[in-house]
């Protein structure tokens, strides 16, 4: 039988195997992601200098997709122009584990609308 002891060797092993092979992986692909970012903007420039949407040849398709990218860098402002304009569809309902934990702890039983699901996990690290 295996003794714990050897489990917990075992796993960090395993771990150690596991970040070695998804560094090397990573290093290996860096070179072909680069050289697709460097095609992609490329194939932007060459769009955007004839004025295309997109381009189609035998292999495929290039194409461009607007995107929007958003995130809250003063919250405080950002709250004040919702509750301000009542704009409430700019927020995104989420709950926070650490206030759920403390009602929790106080009520035993979560806060109305939010389902908890607890247990305990094994975590296992170097000595």
């Amino acid at each position: 039988m295996t003794t714990p002891a050897e489990m917990v060797d075992q796993y960090l092993k395993m771990r150690d195997w596991i970040d070695a092979e998804d560094s090397a992986y990573a290093a290996k692909i860096k070179p072909y992601k680069d050289a697709m970012a460097l095609i992609e903007q490329i194939m932007l420039e060459h769009l955007n200098a004839n004025g295309a949407q997109n381009l189609k040849c035998e292999a495929g398709t290039a194409y461009k997709k607007p995107y929007l990218s958003a995130k809250v860098d003063n919250r405080d402002r950002f709250l004040e122009f919702i509750k301000e304009n009542n704009r409430w569809e700019f927020l995104d309902a989420r709950v926070l584990k650490e206030p759920v934990r403390e009602y929790l702890d106080i009520h035993q039983a979560a806060p109305p609308g939010v389902a908890t699901e607890t247990g305990i996990k094994v975590h296992i690290r170097r000595s």
